[in-house]
């Protein structure tokens, strides 16, 4: 049982990948200590930077030249930068149950140009109240981030445990 080890909705370990700037990033995330993020190029693995935030996953955005994660510890999506330094774009607000909107994966979308971010719900019972495994039906959900306005907009909503999602360059999103 990792409960006693886990903060409920987070993730930790290996977290999350992404391609970009002639390589892959490949985020390591531990709840309640760093996350290292590492670049894999020509066979070789290197720290790319360090964060306190518990990364969950990384993308890579090409119209801006950017990386960027989501922090699962404060529900945001943040703008990573290879002097261990993030910087927030947008904070979620609690979902219609009150529970945490826990950012579990995101995209880049090559039609919008936005980056697409699953919300999962955290348990209503907030991070020390009851199990942090109850679940609140068709209340996640799947949103539009526009990095420059922090607006955020849902795109698919009454899900119940979305995590991974993909985009393509037609318009068309996968959801898992």
């Amino acid at each position: 049982n990792l409960l006693d080890i886990v903060r409920r909705d987070e993730v930790f370990g290996m977290a999350g990948m992404a391609e970009g700037e002639g390589g892959v990033l490949v985020g390591l995330a531990f709840f309640g200590g760093p996350s290292t993020i590492m670049r894999i190029a020509d066979w070789r693995v290197n720290t790319w930077t360090t964060t306190h935030a518990n990364i969950n996953d990384i993308a890579f955005d090409p119209g801006r030249k950017a990386w960027f994660g989501v922090a699962s510890t404060t529900d945001e999506v943040v703008r990573l930068h290879q002097d261990a330094r993030i910087e927030g774009v947008v904070k979620f607000p609690p979902l219609a149950s009150g529970q945490d909107p826990v950012p579990a994966y995101l995209t880049h979308d090559p039609l919008t140009g936005e980056l697409l971010v699953s919300l999962f719900s955290g348990s209503p019972a907030g991070e020390e109240g009851g199990e942090g495994v109850e679940i609140v039906l068709r209340a996640a959900r799947i949103v539009r981030v526009r990095p420059e306005t922090r607006v955020i907009t849902p795109v698919v909503t009454e899900l119940t445990v979305p995590t991974d999602l993909e985009a393509t360059k037609d318009g068309v999103i996968y959801v898992l």
